[in-house]
């Protein structure tokens, strides 16, 4: 909490409000649905009323998974159901003692290096060298 202040420095940043909107939309379903426009402006970008699901079972590359014990935005039950959806694509699973904000604030990052950026080493298809950091 003690960083708290550093976070707010720059929030929210630029975010749009159709991002707050559509976060508030993902807590209201079990699915994942596309942005929800309302019956007309569904209708005009998808050819639908409704919105449509958003195919996360149809993606195909491989997926690090790393989550929070403590973390009460994505919280263990939603990375599971996540982990359910994507079992096929997840090469690497780790739950930290973490809540939602220490991922980007938290006063001891080392493991960022050791275990997430060893495995962007390992999958990414660009360009890339975590020595530089």
């Amino acid at each position: 909490m003690d960083r708290w202040e550093r976070f707010l420095s720059d929030f929210p940043a630029g975010n749009p409000y159709q991002n707050l909107a559509y976060f508030a939309q993902t807590t209201v379903n079990e699915d994942w649905y596309r942005f929800d426009y309302g019956r007309f402006g569904n209708k005009s970008h998808y050819g639908q009323n409704t919105a449509p699901l958003v195919p996360i079972e149809d993606f195909d590359l491989p997926t690090l998974i790393i989550s929070g014990s403590s973390d009460r935005l994505a919280d263990p039950t939603d990375v599971a159901w996540l982990e359910e959806k994507i079992a096929k694509n997840i090469v690497y699973s780790q739950q930290y003692n973490l809540g939602h904000l220490s991922f980007t604030l938290a006063k001891d990052m080392t493991w960022f290096k050791h275990d997430v950026m060893d495995m962007v080493d390992q999958y990414a298809t660009n360009v890339y060298q975590s020595e530089i950091l």
